[in-house]
């Protein structure tokens, strides 16, 4: 993969199969956001908001994106997959943030490999934006799938936690230093 272009709202990248990959930052393309509801509705198939009808998904993920980094995943203007990116927060003196990821999805067709190198580039994303910091993402026993990708980028289980996020399930807490 090589770095092509770069612009306050999005990043272009090559592949070594010459398709496009797009990493945008506070995504605007309403028909993107459609996609990226349609993604996170068959991905996480228990979940309290993903459970909804499409448009309500996509008004929850339009509020999101005022607020924090919604991050699409684009090949050629096709959505593969997105993340939702919090700054919970920093120390006074500006040398520490924490970040939050939620709702990190792409596509089933969309290969490990290439959702190791999605998770890559927001790590990297985030390591331009402060000098050390913290990046975590929750996830639940059942997303083993989850649980190995982020463990391979590097990330550690940081909790454990019993009932977090519905009665009987285990969640984790994995974490990352950048």
């Amino acid at each position: 993969y090589t770095f092509l272009n770069k612009t306050k709202k999005s990043y272009t990248l090559q592949k070594n199969n010459h398709h496009n990959i797009i990493v945008t930052m506070r995504a605007t393309n309403s028909q993107w956001i459609k996609e990226l509801a349609s993604i996170y509705k068959s991905a996480f198939e228990k979940h309290h908001i993903f459970e909804k009808k499409e448009h309500e998904i996509v008004s929850y993920l339009k509020k999101t994106r005022k607020k924090s980094d919604l991050i699409i995943f684009l090949d050629q203007g096709v959505v593969l997959g997105g993340v939702v990116v919090i700054r919970e927060e920093k120390d006074q003196k500006r040398k520490f943030s924490r970040w939050r990821l939620l709702h990190f999805a792409c596509r089933n067709s969309v290969s490990p490999t290439n959702r190791l190198f999605f998770l890559q580039k927001v790590e990297q994303k985030l390591k331009k934006r402060g000098r050390k910091g913290k990046i975590q993402y929750e996830m639940a026993e059942t997303e083993q799938e989850y649980i190995s990708l982020f463990e391979l980028a590097g990330f550690q289980k940081e909790a454990t936690l019993s009932d977090y996020f519905r009665p009987g399930e285990t969640g984790f807490i994995y974490s990352k230093i950048i």
